[in-house]
């Protein structure tokens, strides 16, 4: 059958694939969407709708090579995310997952594809074996827009790229049975092998890097180069021992990267982040565009059922045989049951074996390919656009998340925050002085002891509902090293810190990737809020109406008021800046400190 063709030039095939996908990540984060649904969208009108991208023509050969270090690279960032002490509290759930649920989830699957594909019964294992993934190329991304509170969001990721080694190795041991009736010696030494080759490379190229970043033989630009070099190295030497054992490999590199104390891998984190960005947007731009709708369509009705049996019917059985006993609540265990997409993996495997398959003349094996991208494409949108929607149900995610991490519990923040409390923000001071905090939680506050730059704080910190964090210690560096510690997780756009007594003069000293934004209007230091504070400057929240406006309030409390915060009539927190004032308009609450002005400075 020849490969679909393309008519445009094979560069501004890739150009539209990587623009067009850095754009798709852009618009679902204005829309405030997954990332995976206009992913996908967007491939589908590139690929068999339009035209545009032929992947196999474009590719060749280099598409299942380019795709399995794409894969590689991808688990290993997601293993550098993977940190013991999150998972411990649901260790033993995690564990009947991988084991207890994975069984389940091949035997159930399988079934279903005997029953609704009218797939052989090797065939029907085969795909049951390789839709027990599901994968941190969708898993993540999802995640990160959910935002789930909790024990569940963890428990997922670790799910999701734990999962990869053992849902291929699967597929690759009921691969090797239907395909060249292989014996139990030889897929119990296949099992060892994988085993084997996977651990020690994994874990002797982590120990290989940190004794390389331990005594400074890397330097710092070069760290995480190095790293995703490594990464690929140990995947492709143990996948020439071991066919598809290189995922074992790499998701141990990463996760004993991510549970050492020796060496700091934040260079090696943001590398790596921003390189999945562009590798997830290129993968499933590509899976999209490739995908046979001619083929599809004679599947189509049974591939939705079968897909649909995986979502109510597959992951809920596993999902509660494996919890009970676990310690997880009944609204955590109703979340984990409805988060199962399969991702890129999946379909990669699905390609490589279904293609295998019909070169070795095995019926029905055409079938088998569109029936699992069916699969994938049907469970990715069903749970992009059904979980964000479930998780708020259940109350373990809020919609644009407006809760203020605040580092510095003492008495001027408690002050300026206080109206915001009271509207029901989730507030969490962290200071590391004990009398600041015991103060902060008998004025009522949720307030955190420990070092806002230690590592293992965030492990204790549950920031469910927290969008923004506000950096209001004396000290300006540990404001500015806060802001970065926590720039992955709240951006660039909702991290605040006060203005530093220095003044423009400190601004141009401090670099750029440092700063963050100013909190309130020009020259409100602490010391200065502190100052009006005791002269007897209060801070007071003035709804306001048309019978009293903006103006009205600058005309009541003259030049001297200070405004803080602006709660919109939607719950919305926006914060005053020195940079930025934000509007407010009529049913917006204005919180502002009135009263004295702060004596002149000497």
């Amino acid at each position: 059958m020849p490969l679909p063709t393309s008519g445009l030039p094979p560069l501004l095939q890739l150009a539209l694939v990587l623009v067009g996908g850095i754009a798709m990540h852009w618009l679902a984060w204005a829309l405030r969407l997954p990332s995976i649904l206009l992913l996908l969208g967007f491939g589908l009108v590139l690929g068999p709708l339009a035209g545009w991208v032929a992947t196999d023509a474009l590719l060749g050969d280099l598409l299942q090579p380019g795709i399995s270090l794409a894969v590689a690279a991808i688990l290993f960032e997601g293993g550098l995310g993977l940190r013991l002490a999150e998972i411990r509290p649901v260790a033993g759930f995690l564990a009947r997952l991988l084991t207890l649920g994975a069984a389940l989830t091949f035997l159930l699957t399988s079934a279903c594809a005997w029953l609704l594909l009218d797939l052989p019964t090797p065939l029907a294992l085969l795909i049951g074996a390789f839709l027990v993934v599901t994968g941190p190329t969708v898993i993540g991304p999802l995640l990160r827009h959910v935002r789930p509170s909790g024990r569940v969001g963890p428990l997922l990721l670790w799910e999701g790229i734990t999962i990869d080694p053992i849902g291929v190795l699967l597929s690759l041991l009921v691969f090797e049975v239907v395909a060249a009736g292989a014996k139990e010696a030889s897929l119990a030494l296949a099992v060892l092998r994988t085993v084997l080759a996977g651990g020690l490379l994994g874990l002797g190229g982590a120990q290989a890097l940190l004794v390389s970043m331990r005594r400074y033989w890397l330097p710092d630009t070069l760290v995480g180069p190095a790293a995703l070099a490594m990464a690929l190295l140990v995947a492709v030497a143990a996948n020439q021992i071991q066919e598809e054992s290189g995922l074992l490999a790499v998701t141990l590199l990463g996760i004993r990267l991510a549970n050492q104390r020796a060496v700091p891998i934040r260079s090696v984190l943001e590398f790596m982040e921003n390189l999945r960005t562009i590798l997830i947007a290129g993968l499933f731009v590509l899976l999209a565009a490739r995908v046979p709708l001619a083929q599809m369509q004679a599947v189509l009705l049974p591939g939705a059922l079968f897909t649909a049996a995986l979502i109510v019917l597959v992951r809920p059985a596993s999902v509660f045989a494996c919890g009970l006993g676990s310690g997880l609540g009944r609204r955590e265990l109703l979340f984990v049951a409805a988060m199962a997409p399969r991702g890129i993996v999946a379909a990669s495997v699905a390609s490589v074996f279904a293609l295998r398959l019909q070169q070795a003349g095995i019926e029905g094996a055409e079938r088998l390919a569109p029936a699992a991208i069916l699969a994938i494409l049907g469970t990715v949108v069903f749970y992009g656009l059904f979980t964000p929607w479930f998780a708020l149900r259940l109350g373990l995610s809020r919609p644009d998340p407006q809760g203020l991490l605040v580092v510095g519990a003492h008495g001027v923040a408690r002050e300026l925050l206080r109206p915001l409390q009271q509207q029901g923000i989730r507030v969490v001071l962290v200071d590391k002085n004990p009398g600041a905090v015991r103060e902060a939680r008998m004025a009522g506050f949720e307030a955190v002891l420990g070092d806002i730059l230690d590592e293992r704080l965030l492990e204790r910190l549950d920031l469910g509902g927290v969008g923004k964090i506000l950096a209001m210690t004396p000290n300006e560096d540990v404001n500015a090293l806060a802001l970065l510690h926590f720039q992955d997780l709240f951006g660039r756009v909702e991290a605040y810190r006060v203005a530093p007594e220095g003044g423009g003069a400190e601004r141009r000293e401090t670099p750029v990737h440092l700063r963050g934004r100013v909190l309130f209007p020009p020259g409100a230091t602490l010391e200065r809020l502190a100052q009006r504070l005791r002269a007897g400057a209060v801070v007071k929240a003035t709804r306001l109406t048309p019978h009293f406006t903006l103006a009205d309030h600058r005309r009541e409390h003259g030049d001297d008021a200070l405004p803080l915060f602006v709660v919109r009539a939607s719950g919305r927190v926006a914060v005053w800046t020195a940079e930025l004032a934000p509007t407010a308009a009529e049913g917006d609450l204005l919180v502002a400190l009135v009263g004295p002005a702060a004596a002149p400075r000497p």
